[in-house]
């Protein structure tokens, strides 16, 4: 039986009604009453019953309107990361796999010891979606998970993708034996469109001097090793263009914007890649960025 909204505290009737199309299988608007700055913290009560409901489909939206809370109301932050730690034990995969890449969108200092400390306790559960659990606590360098992650680092028997997340995660809270390993790992594989979108992304995650500094040699690089999007006209380009997008939104004062799409604020490439190139020589004490994930 769904969980009846008697049950839950009072709500805005528009909230009452989105829930109940939800319920019937509609993707409703998101009802604009939830955003009501004096009734936002009722609302998150609401959200934190709903996600007890029996059905898959409330309790992901009851988790996609708490990320929105919580990213938009600090005076409930922190109630909603706790929120969105506990629906990581949802019983249906993917809404707990959603709940855990929300978790990314919050800045480090917005976890209490507390959230923490949840967290260590998910990791040593080792449920489903391990591997971003990993990254997670990595990003936020709890030491106390040190001796854990070590351990399943140096597992030969482990999961492998869990195992590559902890010598990630291992990177991030600076370690250095780990840093080495996962950059002789990156170091043999040749550098073109697979590496790039596949195993960049993880370089740029650990935030490390090291592997930023691969990505720079890659970003001078004039070796055109990688392909260019167009499916139809596929032509040698230099990686460094993806490379340029990679580095602008963990390195302070980067010469170029990143649009809300992910994609550069230039209309010429060429000369993007020159004008940063230009910005690293001339700024070698550039600082990275670690409060986000």
């Amino acid at each position: 039986m769904a969980l009846a909204f008697g049950q839950a505290p009072a709500q805005p009737a528009a909230l009452e009604d989105y829930f109940a199309r939800v319920r019937a299988g509609e993707q409703p608007p998101q009802p604009s009453a939830l955003l009501q700055p004096d009734r936002i913290s009722v609302h998150l009560q609401t959200l934190a019953a709903l996600r007890r409901d029996t059905v898959p489909a409330v309790r992901r939206q009851a988790i996609v309107l708490t990320h929105q809370l919580g990213l938009q109301a600090k005076a409930v932050r922190a109630d909603a990361i706790r929120e969105l730690l506990s629906a990581v034990r949802d019983p249906d995969s993917g809404n707990a796999g959603l709940a855990l890449i929300y978790l990314t969108t919050f800045e480090r200092r917005d976890f209490t010891q507390p959230h923490q400390d949840s967290l260590l306790a998910l990791f040593q559960t080792r449920r489903a979606h391990a591997s971003k659990l990993i990254r997670l606590i990595g990003y936020l360098g709890d030491d106390r998970a040190r001796t854990e992650l070590s351990a399943l680092a140096a597992n030969p028997g482990a999961n492998r993708n869990e195992r590559w997340a902890a010598w990630l995660a291992l990177s991030r809270m600076g370690d250095a034996a780990a840093i080495q390993e996962v950059m002789t790992r990156v170091k043999r594989l040749p550098v073109n469109d697979d590496l790039v979108y596949d195993i960049f992304p993880d370089l740029i995650y650990t935030r490390h001097p090291a592997a930023i500094q691969y990505l720079r040699e890659v970003l001078t690089s004039e070796e055109p090793t990688c392909e260019s999007a167009d499916p139809e006209q596929p032509r040698p380009i230099l990686c460094g263009y993806r490379v340029m997008e990679l580095l602008a939104p963990v390195i302070e004062n980067y010469p170029l914007q990143v649009s809300g799409g992910g994609d550069l604020a230039t209309n010429d490439y060429r000369v993007a890649l020159t004008q940063v190139r230009a910005w690293f020589t001339a700024h070698a004490n550039f600082r990275i960025l670690n409060d986000q994930y």
